[in-house]
């Protein structure tokens, strides 16, 4: 069940990097979404579409209520651009990520 004790470790981070005059920035990070058989039912080999959509809901329902700065990349890779699980980008996928944080770093659009 979600969110549960072990998320507290976000509590944690957030009030360390106050501490430390900083704000922590929680990024979902990107996952491959694949397509084909039962892609209507997972987004991948390791993920239901039900239990994932949930997940994310609920993690941006927690950040918002502890009040920490929250991006959901989770679909900003092109699936072309992972290597050999569901979560490992390659080289260009991660450059892409870069340059979509820097982006909205630049222009003030990361809730902080």
């Amino acid at each position: 069940i979600l969110p549960n004790d072990s998320w507290a470790f976000l509590t944690i981070g957030q009030t360390l990097s106050e501490s430390a005059g900083a704000r922590l920035l929680l990024i979902n990070e990107p996952m491959f979404v694949g397509s084909g058989v039962h892609s209507d039912v997972n987004y991948n080999a390791s993920v239901a579409r039900t239990v994932y959509d949930r997940y994310r809901q609920v993690l941006a329902q927690f950040a918002q209520a502890h009040a920490i700065a929250y991006l959901d990349l989770w679909d900003a890779i092109p699936p072309d651009h992972f290597t050999d699980t569901a979560f490992h980008a390659d080289r260009e996928g991660w450059a892409l990520i870069a340059d979509r944080l820097g982006t909205l770093l630049e222009n003030g659009l990361v809730p902080f």
